[in-house]
């Protein structure tokens, strides 16, 4: 899995196996191996034993019907961005404990799942690997996981020592440990964790204790499990830690003069710079031009009209910010979940805008209520069933799990497309001045929102993101029918809401 230029490749074939497929998520990188660097690479790809495809790691084997001896990940990612701490907000659905179960289930009884990361001083990867598979054992009703497991490391002082993680579906037995234990000793590596591990490590301690919880609360950094729900794998510092004694570049987390790939980086300290930035400008240029310009806005429709734009403007992005990040790993990439869920929240939220007018709704007070808790409701749902949806379709083909992401999202969506031109049209006669502060203060809360809802995914996950949008919209219910019959009772010249007026 992860392929790239092919090293694995390489060593699978130096090693006589007879049958290779290789999964790689970039077409590019397989051009160029295949053709633009052919006679560099060897033209291995072609080798008759190596099975070349393109595509997202967990969807293709999901798709397997066949078992394996060994999966490899050596790397599947870049440190190119993690000096700034740029990588710790990306999802990565490699690492989380329901892939370690799609990876078990597709062994062989003796197969192993071998993966390769930085130990770094104070591990934190390949420990939290080990933590990974802590928890799928667990869940898999499988005791002591530290026969299952061995991590060896190099033998060096540098601070960018490598691991591996090797994972066997039966325990290791004393025949292969003893065969690995003669590789590391020829070959400058030492066994670190799990079975045959005569050192007392983090990763040895982890892998026998009784009370994991224990150690992921009083270690340094966070290497508690992640799972689909909360991808964030090199997510490895707390809030807490924080530090604002220190100097700019590093009281927020982000070491800019360190080495890429040292591990000092947080990333965290990214959306807190950027919350902050986005709340100065908001107050700047449209929470202080309003207020100080009260003339603009009638009294009575300030506190309904914040909350309700606020509510909706959140609310929203929420889902938007939310759905995007999970069906990731529907769709197989990054970039095409961004373009499906764009294309269908926007198509649907534009579809339920332009029915607002002509809803079988008579009045906007029945809109705002009827829209506002279908939207709350599906999000409620969803945020129970994103899981289920997510196993459902992940080994339909490329196309059908884009269509079913589509599907997914119309359907909120067209709810939530309401709220915006319903709100707009209750702002009537004397209450008109308010409409360009309304539409600024939706937008403001659109960026901030995505900004809080990465926090939110960061520590709780996405079905909590999910949550929190459904309970926004419920108090858009309420602040807007609020805002309805405020408008309506305060402004003479405001007549019926009928279909034709609409």
């Amino acid at each position: 899995i992860g392929a790239g230029g092919g090293t694995d490749v390489l060593t699978a074939l130096k090693y006589n196996v007879s049958r290779i497929e290789a999964i790689e998520l970039n077409p590019a990188t397989i051009r160029m191996v295949k053709e633009d660097f052919r006679d560099f690479a060897g033209d291995i790809y072609s080798h008759p034993s190596v099975e070349i495809r393109v595509g997202e790691g967990r969807s293709e084997l999901r798709r397997s019907r066949k078992t394996y001896d060994l999966i490899q990940m050596t790397g599947v990612d870049t440190w190119a961005s993690s000096s700034q701490g740029a990588y710790v907000l990306s999802e990565n659905f490699l690492y989380t404990v329901e892939a370690f179960k799609e990876y078990f289930d597709h062994l062989n009884p003796d197969g192993v799942l071998s993966i390769v990361r930085a130990r770094f001083a104070f591990p934190r990867e390949t420990l939290r690997l080990c933590s990974l598979a802590r928890q799928m054992f667990r869940e898999n009703g499988v005791d002591d996981p530290q026969k299952h497991v061995i991590v060896v490391s190099e033998v060096t002082d540098l601070p960018n020592s490598y691991a591996g993680f090797l994972l066997k579906k039966t325990p290791w037995t004393k025949n292969e440990i003893q065969a690995i234990r003669r590789f590391c000793t020829n070959s400058g590596f030492e066994i670190v964790g799990g079975a045959g591990c005569r050192l007392k490590t983090p990763f040895s301690v982890l892998l026998v204790t009784d009370k994991p919880e224990e150690i992921y609360k009083k270690y340094p950094f966070d290497i508690s499990p992640v799972t689909d729900n909360k991808p964030y794998f090199f997510k490895f510092h707390r809030w807490h830690q924080l530090r604002m004694d220190q100097p700019l570049s590093r009281m927020f987390g982000i070491d800019l003069g360190t080495r890429p790939g040292t591990g000092h980086e947080s990333g965290i300290g990214i959306l807190v710079i950027l919350l902050l930035q986005a709340m100065i400008l908001s107050v700047i240029f449209i929470v202080y031009p309003v207020f100080k310009s009260g003339n603009t806005l009638p009294h009575f429709g300030k506190f309904n009209t914040l909350v309700y734009f606020i509510s909706i403007g959140l609310g929203f992005i929420f889902v938007e910010i939310s759905m995007i990040q999970h069906l990731t790993l529907v769709v197989g990439y990054p970039s095409r979940a961004i373009t499906v869920t764009l294309f269908a929240i926007l198509i649907g939220s534009g579809l339920g805008s332009l029915s607002a007018g002509t809803a079988f709704l008579k009045t906007p007070l029945h809109r705002i209520t009827f829209a506002g808790s279908a939207a709350a409701l599906s999000c409620f749902v969803y945020a129970l069933t994103l899981p289920s949806f997510s196993s459902a379709v992940l080994g339909l083909p490329a196309v059908l799990r884009s269509l079913m992401a589509i599907i997914w999202v119309l359907i909120p969506a067209w709810f939530m497309g309401f709220m915006f031109p319903v709100g707009i049209a209750s702002l009537r006669g004397d209450t008109s001045s308010i409409v360009p502060w309304a539409w600024c203060v939706n937008g403001c809360s659109s960026v901030l929102g995505s900004i809080i809802a990465v926090m939110i995914s960061i520590d709780l996950g996405f079905s909590y993101v999910l949550m929190a949008g459904a309970s926004l919209y419920l108090i858009a219910v309420w602040s807007g029918r609020r805002l309805v019959k405020t408008s309506l009772g305060n402004v003479p010249n405001v007549m019926a809401h009928t279909d034709e007026q609409e």
